[in-house]
C-alpha cells in the first residue's frame, strides 16, 4: 500500500512495487504467475514514487524511456472503435512523430480499460530485446504489408505505448521508472507463447540493489488531456531510454473511489532514409553538389549575390582542408547534351535560364576556387534535382 497525505497531489509518496527475484532466470510459460494489483508479493519493495508535475519537462523519451505530453482539450469518443481508429490513431501518430522524430508511425491496437479491468500488478516492459523472441513479436503484431516491410528497410524502428485516463485520475495511477536508473541486470526475461504457437518475450523487473536505486514517477490528478508516451523497444540502444518499466500503483485511502478508466495504444515507429538501409562507411567523404558558375557569376540569371557568395567562401575553405588532411572530395554538376539523354527536355521549363547547363556554356563550369583536380571524381547529372545515386 502507499502512504500519502492530504497534499498528495503536491508531494512524493511511497508505494509497493511488486518486483521479482533478481536471479537472472527466464520465466517460462505455464510457470510464470502474475502478481495481483494491490496484493503485496514476495519480492515487493516500498519505493518512493516522485511527483513529476513540477519537473515534467526534464524527461525525454529517448533518454528516460517516457515523456508526458498535453493533448488539446476536446471530446474524444473512445467507445466507437472505427472513430478511434480513424481519428484518435491519427492524433496519436502525429504526437508520437513530434516527440520521437519518426518518419512513419502506425498505431496497431488499443486497449480500453474500464470499471471491471484490474490494472497491471507488476513492473514490466511490453517487449524484450532478445533477437529470436523479438522476431516472434514482429510476426504476431498485425501490420499491413506496407508497414511490415519497413522492418527491413528502415534505419531504425521502435515500439511505443501511449496511455491516458478517460477521467481525472484519483486512483491506481500509472508509475514509470526512469530508465537511466535501472541497470541491465534488473531486467528479467519472461518467455511467452501466443495462441498461434509463436514464441515471444518481454521483461519483468527486479531490484537487485539493497539500496533504493530505481527512480519512479507518476502524475497526480492526471487528466484526460494528459498523456504519457513510453518505449517498449528501440533498435537504437546507445541510451537507456530504449525501454521503460511501468506498473500501476495503489494510493492509500482511495479504495472507495470509482475504478480508474484508461485507454492505452501501441504503435510501431520507423525512421526511414530512402528506400534502402545503407550502412555507414568507415571513412568520411565530402560531396560538393552543383557548385557551378551559374550560381556565382553576376551575369547569370541564377545568381544570388549574398547567400551564394557566403556559401562559396565556406565551400572553398572546406575543400582546402579536406585536401590537406586527405579526405576525398566528390563533385557533381549538370549537363544537358541531347533530348535522347533525357536532360535536354528539362530545359523546356525555363529555356532562357536552364540553357546555362548546355554543353559548352561557361556557366556550367565549376565556380572559381572549387575546380576539381585531375584526381578527384566528378559526377555529371541529367537533372538538377537528381541524387548521386540516380545520376
Amino acid at each position: 500500500m502507499s502512504q500519502s497525505t492530504k497534499e498528495s497531489d503536491r508531494r512524493d509518496i511511497l508505494a509497493d512495487i511488486n518486483y521479482f527475484a533478481a536471479d537472472g532466470t527466464t520465466r517460462q510459460p505455464g510457470v510464470f504467475k502474475k502478481p495481483v494489483h494491490g496484493v503485496r508479493s514476495e519480492y515487493a519493495r516500498l519505493m518512493t514514487i516522485r511527483n513529476i508535475r513540477s519537473i515534467v519537462d526534464d524527461f525525454q523519451i529517448n533518454v528516460n524511456g517516457f515523456q508526458f505530453v498535453r493533448l488539446p482539450t476536446k471530446e474524444r469518443d473512445v467507445t466507437d472503435v472505427e472513430l478511434v481508429k480513424n481519428e484518435y490513431y491519427q492524433e496519436l501518430s502525429d504526437t508520437v512523430k513530434s516527440i520521437t522524430g519518426a518518419s512513419t508511425v502506425h498505431v496497431f491496437n488499443h486497449v480500453l480499460r474500464q470499471t471491471t479491468d484490474a490494472p497491471s500488478g507488476h513492473p514490466h516492459v511490453d517487449y524484450c530485446g532478445v533477437p529470436e523472441l523479438l522476431e516472434g513479436t514482429k510476426q504476431e503484431i498485425p501490420l499491413p504489408p506496407h508497414i511490415s516491410k519497413l522492418y527491413g528497410t528502415s534505419s531504425r524502428f521502435c515500439y511505443v505505448n501511449t496511455w491516458r485516463p478517460l477521467k481525472t485520475l484519483n486512483r491506481d495511477p500509472l508509475a514509470l521508472a526512469d530508465a537511466t536508473t535501472v541497470p541491465d541486470s534488473d531486467y528479467q526475461l519472461r518467455a511467452r507463447k501466443f495462441p498461434s504457437g509463436i514464441e515471444s518475450g518481454n521483461y519483468i523487473m527486479s531490484h537487485g540493489s539493497d539500496v533504493e536505486q530505481h527512480r519512479w514517477y507518476y502524475m497526480p490528478g492526471m487528466s484526460p488531456d494528459d498523456m504519457v508516451v513510453f518505449k517498449g523497444y528501440d533498435t537504437k540502444q546507445d541510451l537507456p531510454g530504449w525501454r521503460c518499466p511501468h506498473t500501476a500503483i495503489v494510493l492509500e485511502r482511495t479504495e472507495h473511489l470509482p475504478p480508474r478508466e484508461s485507454i492505452e495504444c501501441r504503435a510501431t515507429n520507423q525512421r526511414c532514409y530512402g528506400k534502402t538501409n545503407l550502412n555507414f562507411s568507415s571513412k568520411p567523404v565530402v560531396i560538393v553538389i552543383d557548385c557551378v558558375k551559374a550560381y556565382h557569376d553576376p551575369k547569370s540569371q541564377l545568381y544570388a549575390p549574398e547567400p551564394f557568395d557566403i556559401a562559396l567562401k565556406s565551400i572553398i575553405r572546406l575543400i582546402e582542408k579536406c585536401r590537406e588532411v586527405g579526405i576525398p572530395v566528390i563533385y557533381s554538376s549538370m549537363v544537358y547534351e541531347s533530348p535522347a539523354a533525357g536532360g535536354k527536355g528539362y530545359t523546356e521549363k525555363l529555356p532562357s535560364v536552364l540553357c546555362c547547363y548546355d554543353t559548352g556554356n561557361l556557366f556550367r563550369e565549376f565556380a572559381e576556387g572549387v575546380e576539381p583536380t585531375t584526381n578527384e571524381v566528378v559526377v555529371l547529372k541529367q537533372y538538377s534535382s537528381s541524387s548521386l545515386a540516380r545520376a
